[in-house]
């Protein structure tokens, strides 16, 4: 890799699909006095970068003692941490719980640790606590009487006296299997998020009211001693809650994809989300950027509370996952993911005084957690370069609005130097040379060893010769069958799906489709060419194969019912459930499919031209800007990407292939010879399991999926559109199939 002088970029997160995405859902506003900000969308609009620079001083945070106890972290405030350790004490044989206050900048406590029990001396385990003031703390905790556990909310002082207590069970409308996520405190009332619903209680722990529902926010109390919510699984909803006139004002702003909110100074909220920090004024709806994490270097995985000192200064408790080994069952060693605490102190300098770095930049939708950790790495290990991200998810909370975004920007010309794109056609860009062709950086690169990866993965983006996106994680499309119908084919032909329709005429089939569902499924999500005369690009449809396709779709029901989709999660008897139409994202999405359907459901590969009937779908393909001025760096950095661990398993099929089996692995549970784990789905709980031969079976599946083949998004449409006059008995099959090939050959005339 040549010197630059300085380095800057822009990435992704993938979450998921699997989950951090807003979910749009309503609140409840349970409160008197309702109303709502007009300042509800200034915070993304007006967003605006602060002048100065931010370096920051970052120290491991170790909470083992010299006896090798280790503090359960619970809070942070004004540079004190808040936590519990369990003590062993030998005269009665059992696990004491102690309070204990650290220095979060020596690491060194705060006097001696407090004995955690009631006033009865039965001993009680902490939840969650937050300081109410100087001298007190409010602490929810699990009080055990006759084998009983019960949520208490004690008040104490730090000499661990009890001052108030309140049983949570008496508090109106809250259900058996309730749980707290946050607790915070103005100095007269105490506020616990618990069951899904934001409770109020007075200095007394007398219940005063429950002012919103709300499953999943952010808690902290301004420096003018308004209660704030941060809703960050609706969009980053900012709203608040007045005690003293006891009024809830509904959507004070919107932070896309806003996760942390914290006091600042003054009228300042400081709001975290996936990758920087903003200032935002309560008081004029104004939003400024404080600093990417990227650029202070460090990448937090999760920020657990941050704070503004006099100074100016800004703190920040976070952790990020790592490995440590752990003495297993059967007396050996084996490495677990543990949570390492660090702390981060920002320090603001004018741009003057800090040396100017050259900037690589990097553009995605979402800032991943897996490419968190690379693009830090990379920043500290090239200090006259620096990595930029431009995550889309951080103005647009809409994914489409995001995806129009970045379509402006690189038709635009944009001088981002990687693309990073999420479940995108990346052909719609290479068609007009915006993007290099790898494939020229893979054969002159003596470095890059293609025998590391799953080559249909990593080249799931190629076109021809030409490789415009080097793909980095995959999903993968099966059939999911029960095995008792289908028995232990490794694929089914398009005839084992017809006879077992005929067998089951009336029950959950193709997840339940529809007509015109079924062919635009077992087209589109596997292989076209299979019904389509066998050749890509080219569309016969006057084959064998589309007709019984079409013959056999017009034996499902014209409307859905309320039955099962196409992941296959909806309220059915797993009995029923005959053939699924599912594409994993994961190996835990294998393990929850195969949990709701029993053990008697099994993959299998569909009709297809070659392969094994199992399909690659590309997730996060990474791709060079043609007019970037920084292409081999860009290349340094897209191979960094293919080889990096993942910080969480069974969310992800790598392409890497050490990578792919780690990720499997740590599944597995070699203590007990399986992976077990719990799931609840529609109030029904799953036990998730994985063997080793799950393990091979999986593998395989990766190792013989062949890259999908998209159909034109044109030619789809045209099928889907001529085809329901087929199944109202409009028109016959022959006509249908005559009007669908002369509109497609019409399609494709055109686009020569």
């Amino acid at each position: 890799m040549r010197l630059i002088k300085t380095f800057m970029a822009a990435a992704v997160l993938m979450l998921l699909p699997i989950s951090m995405m807003g979910c749009g859902k309503d609140k409840a506003g349970v409160a008197s006095d309702k109303t709502a900000s007009a300042a509800g969308e200034s915070a993304s609009e007006e967003l605006r970068a602060d002048d100065g620079v931010y370096v920051a001083t970052i120290k491991n945070l170790d909470l083992t003692d010299s006896n090798g106890e280790e503090m359960r972290f619970s809070c942070y405030k004004d540079g004190l941490i808040y936590g519990t350790v369990h003590k062993y004490i030998e005269e009665i044989q059992y696990y004491v719980e102690y309070l204990r206050i650290v220095d979060a900048e020596t690491g060194e406590a705060k006097g001696e640790d407090i004995e955690l029990t009631d006033n009865d001396g039965n001993h009680i385990v902490a939840s969650i606590m937050a300081p109410v003031d100087d001298e007190e703390l409010a602490i929810l905790a699990n009080s055990y009487k006759d084998n009983h556990a019960e949520y208490i909310l004690y008040l104490l002082d730090k000499a661990g006296n009890i001052k108030a207590s309140k049983n949570i069970d008496e508090v109106p409308g809250l259900s058996e299997d309730a749980y707290a996520s946050k607790m915070v405190s103005d100095g007269t009332y105490v506020y616990l998020l618990f069951d899904g619903k934001l409770l109020a209680f007075d200095r007394n722990l007398n219940y005063k009211k429950t002012i919103l529902e709300s499953d999943y926010a952010s808690l902290c109390v301004g420096n003018d001693n308004l209660l704030y919510i941060m809703d960050y699984l609706n969009y980053g909803t900012l709203s608040s809650y007045d005690a003293t006139k006891d009024k809830y004002t509904e959507e004070v702003a919107k932070f896309p994809n806003g996760n942390t909110i914290s006091p600042g100074e003054g009228d300042e909220l400081l709001v975290e989300s996936s990758s920087f920090i903003r200032s935002y004024n309560v008081k004029t709806g104004e939003s400024v950027k404080l600093f990417d994490f990227t650029d202070v270097g460090f990448t937090p995985q999760i920020i657990n509370s941050m704070y503004r000192d006099k100074s100016g200064d800004i703190h920040i408790l976070y952790y990020e996952l790592g490995d440590k080994k752990a003495e297993s069952e059967n007396g050996g060693y084996e490495t677990i993911q543990t949570m390492i605490y660090k702390t981060a102190s920002l320090k603001r300098y004018d741009k003057s005084e800090v040396p100017e770095v050259e900037e690589i930049r990097i553009a995605c939708n979402y800032f991943n957690d897996d490419i968190r950790k690379v693009i830090n790495e990379f920043n500290l290990s090239h200090s006259d370069v620096k990595i930029k991200i431009k995550a889309y998810s951080e103005e647009y909370t809409d994914y489409e609005a995001q995806q129009t975004a970045m379509d402006r920007d690189i038709l635009n010309g944009e001088d981002y130097d990687i693309y990073c794109l999420y479940s995108s056609d990346i052909k719609k860009y290479s068609d007009k040379g915006l993007f290099e062709d790898l494939m020229t950086y893979i054969d002159n690169d003596p470095s890059f060893d293609v025998s590391k990866y799953y080559e249909n993965g990593l080249f799931a983006a190629r076109e021809g010769a030409k490789l415009y996106g080097i793909v980095t994680d995959v999903m993968l499309g099966s059939l999911a069958g029960d095995s008792t119908v289908f028995g232990d084919k490794e694929s089914l032909t398009l005839e084992d799906i017809i006879n077992a329709r005929k067998e089951y005429p009336d029950i959950s089939f193709i997840s339940d489709a529809t007509d015109v569902m079924v062919v635009s499924m077992l087209i589109n999500l596997y292989d076209y060419t299979y019904y389509l005369g066998g050749e890509a690009g080219k569309y016969n449809f006057d084959t064998e194969e589309f007709r019984k396709l079409c013959e056999f779709a017009r034996s499902f029901p014209k409307s859905s019912g309320d039955g099962i989709y196409m992941y296959g999660y909806g309220p059915v008897d797993s009995n029923d459930v005959k053939l699924l139409t599912p594409v994993y994202y994961g190996s835990e999405n294998i393990l929850t499919s195969r949990a709701a359907y029993g053990k008697k459901h099994r993959s299998y590969g569909a009709p297809s031209t070659s392969g094994n009937g199992y399909f690659v779908h590309p997730v996060n393909a990474y791709c060079i800007n043609a007019n970037s001025t920084h292409k081999e760096e860009a290349w340094e950095i897209i191979k960094t990407f293919l080889d990096a661990k993942p910080d969480y398993f069974g969310l992800q099929f790598r392409v890497n292939k050490e990578m792919f089996i780690l990720d499997l692995e740590n599944m597995y549970d070699r203590a007990n010879a399986k992976y077990a784990s719990g799931v609840t789905m529609g109030g029904v709980t799953y036990t998730l399991s994985m063997t080793k031969d799950d393990i091979s079976a999986i593998e395989k599946m990766m190792a013989g999926a062949e890259p999908i083949t998209n159909l034109d998004e044109p030619v789809y449409d045209i099928i889907t559109e001529e085809l329901p006059a087929y199944f109202a008995g409009e028109k016959s099959l022959d006509d249908i199939i005559k009007i669908i090939q002369k509109r497609v050959d019409i399609y494709l005339e055109e686009k020569k």
